[in-house]
C-alpha cells in the first residue's frame, strides 16, 4: 500500500517548480493592461458578497495594454474569500512599486484577473522573465 504513495509523491516533489511558475503568469491571459504602478488611497468595506476594495493605481510605465504614464486608474477588487484580519492587514508590499495585471471593468474601473484573493499585484523584479512571456505570444495576452 505504502509504495503506491510513491510515485504520486515523487510526481509532486518533481513537478511543484513548474506548476509553481505556471501559477506565477496565470494572470497575464486574463489582462487587459499590464503596467508599472503603485496603489494609493486603499478603502476596504465589508459587504456581503465579501470584502471591496478601492483605490488609484498611479501608473509609472506601460508594459501592455492602452494606459499613458502618469494616468491615475480607479481600481475595484472583491476578495470573496478573504477574511478581515487579511483585508485590514494588507501587506506594505501592496503599496510599492509593482507589476500591476488589470482587467477593464464596467463604469470604467479596472480590476485583478486573478482569483478571489488575488489583488493582482506582483513583484518588479519579475518584469523580465513577463517580457519574454508576452514576446513568445504573437498577440500578446488573452
Amino acid at each position: 500500500m505504502k509504495w503506491r504513495v510513491v510515485p504520486a509523491v515523487l510526481a509532486a516533489i518533481l513537478l511543484q517548480p513548474r506548476m509553481s511558475g505556471v501559477e506565477k503568469w496565470y494572470l497575464v491571459p486574463g489582462s487587459d493592461l499590464i503596467v508599472i504602478a503603485r496603489l494609493e488611497n486603499l478603502w476596504r468595506v465589508p459587504w456581503l458578497d465579501g470584502w471591496h476594495l478601492w483605490g488609484n493605481i498611479r501608473v509609472e510605465r506601460v508594459i501592455f495594454g492602452q494606459s499613458t504614464p502618469e494616468a491615475v486608474l480607479k481600481f475595484k477588487f472583491l476578495c470573496a474569500c478573504c477574511d478581515a484580519a487579511s483585508v485590514w492587514n494588507v501587506d506594505p508590499v501592496v503599496f510599492d512599486r509593482s507589476l500591476w495585471y488589470l482587467k477593464r471593468e464596467p463604469g470604467g474601473r479596472w480590476s485583478s484577473p486573478g482569483s478571489c484573493d488575488d489583488i493582482g499585484r506582483r513583484n518588479v523584479a519579475d518584469l523580465g522573465a513577463l517580457k519574454e512571456i508576452l514576446n513568445t505570444v504573437p498577440a500578446g495576452p488573452k
